[in-house]
């Protein structure tokens, strides 16, 4: 991967839009639940094959030496023991990646080799990184010496694709997808055996208001400002998806002074106040949206636990079927998105400025009891809650520093009160 690209990768999910023609919509579902379930099989038999190959090769009894002369090591004296002892054997050894590959591909005729080289990297990787569950050995680790389970799959997985054989393009008034997931075999003209595979061509939806954003990344994506990594095509609730992932390009190199300074401070009659210059200014609004938001999502967990304490065991639910889950993250996602949709205009508002820094005056617990952010729709609970200050000191950072701007934080809320002492000596603090 070059270096014109940075961060993690981000995804957006795109909803495929169903064919005019209800036959061949109804086909190209079924080649694609095919297709989820060949890979389902692979990765089923990804891990049989490779603890066989491993085995065949005598390398679990070199683990299970390893983890005995490790534990020896650990129990021995840490002055005389010597070097800590390394393990042996490699994860995924390049014959048996090649091993599984063939075996696979004669398995798993039904789908595209990119796909099935996309599904097997994947699985390669997690083998390799994941942590066994209560234990310090990495998973493949106590599965190849009988200690752990494997992984296994019991229900249709995701497909992926990528640039090699996919593509999202414009065709004027749409935007669609053109990708090959299935493979299947046929004859040439002079009968000489060969596979070919569909042309699936989809649009996705992005039309409305919620549809501006994926707009404006698939407009990136197309003109390369915007890299396309592995994406997926997802099923779920009898519909299908594409998670299209994609990695942005560097921000390029902004001209700010850093003698200049903007001051950023939460505000009591709206949600942010911002200062430079000279010139104080409001940030995200009036707010209005964030006490309708917040009054709503409490009155709907507030009815849903006065009917879930007097309701039946089958009502209520349970894991993430219970009456109450999904609203207890909703006010902590929204507080989330608001302070990044915050930071974003201060970022842009200092760099159009040409402030080389931005001081956050962090409000302390007695002061925050009076700021907009922590009093806003809280009007009908009990006990008001707090709103994550050092979420936007941590969220300023990583997008300033970014864009080459120094982030100073000049609040605290771990301020101790004053103490004073009585006239017996006893020392208290003054309210």
């Amino acid at each position: 991967m070059t270096d014109e690209y940075k961060g993690a990768i981000r995804q957006i999910p795109l909803k495929i839009m169903p064919l005019e023609d209800k036959t061949a919509w109804k086909d190209m579902k079924t080649r694609w639940l095919n297709c989820s379930q060949h890979i389902q099989r692979l990765l089923n038999r990804y891990w049989f094959e490779w603890k066989a190959w491993h085995i065949t090769e005598g390398n679990d009894a070199k683990v299970r030496q390893w983890m005995a002369d490790l534990s020896a090591w650990h129990n021995a004296d840490s002055k005389t023991r010597g070097k800590k002892p390394n393990c042996p054997v490699k994860p995924m050894p390049s014959s048996c990646a090649k091993h599984i590959y063939a075996v696979l591909k004669s398995v798993c005729g039904g789908l595209n080799s990119r796909s099935l080289v996309l599904a097997m990297n994947k699985e390669a990787g997690d083998l390799a990184s994941r942590v066994a569950s209560k234990s310090a050995f990495k998973r493949w680790q106590r599965a190849l010496c009988d200690m752990g389970e494997m992984p296994t799959y019991s229900r249709p997985v995701p497909i992926p694709f990528d640039k090699a054989n996919g593509k999202a393009y414009n065709d004027g008034e749409h935007w669609r997808f053109q990708f090959r997931v299935d493979r299947f075999p046929t004859t040439t003209k002079k009968g000489k055996p060969k596979a070919e595979s569909h042309l699936e061509d989809v649009r996705v939806m992005t039309s409305g208001r919620k549809g501006v954003k994926l707009r404006r990344i698939l407009e990136k994506v197309e003109s390369g400002d915007c890299k396309f990594c592995g994406s997926n095509l997802v099923e779920r609730d009898g519909q299908w998806y594409i998670h299209l992932c994609y990695r942005e390009r560097k921000d390029e190199a902004v001209e700010v002074d850093p003698n200049k300074t903007l001051v950023l401070r939460p505000a009591k009659t709206h949600p942010f106040s911002g200062r430079s210059e000279g010139r104080s200014f409001w940030i995200m609004g009036k707010g209005a949206l964030l006490k309708h938001v917040r009054a709503a999502d409490y009155a709907t967990n507030r009815t849903r636990n006065e009917s879930f304490r007097y309701g039946s065991k089958s009502r209520r639910g349970h894991g993430r079927n219970r009456a109450v889950y999904p609203t207890k993250n909703n006010v902590a996602n929204f507080k989330k998105t608001f302070n990044q949709q915050a930071v974003a205009q201060v970022v842009r508002i200092a760099i159009d400025r040409g402030c080389g820094r931005i001081a956050f005056r962090q409000p302390t617990a007695i002061v925050e009891r009076s700021r907009f952010l922590a009093t806003s729709g809280n009007e009908y609970r009990r006990s008001p809650d707090s709103w994550p200050w050092y979420q936007i000191e941590t969220l300023l950072k990583n997008t300033a520093n970014r864009a080459g701007i120094e982030v100073v934080s000049t609040g605290s809320r771990k301020k101790k009160r004053p103490q004073r002492k009585t006239k017996k000596g006893v020392t208290t603090s003054q309210v």
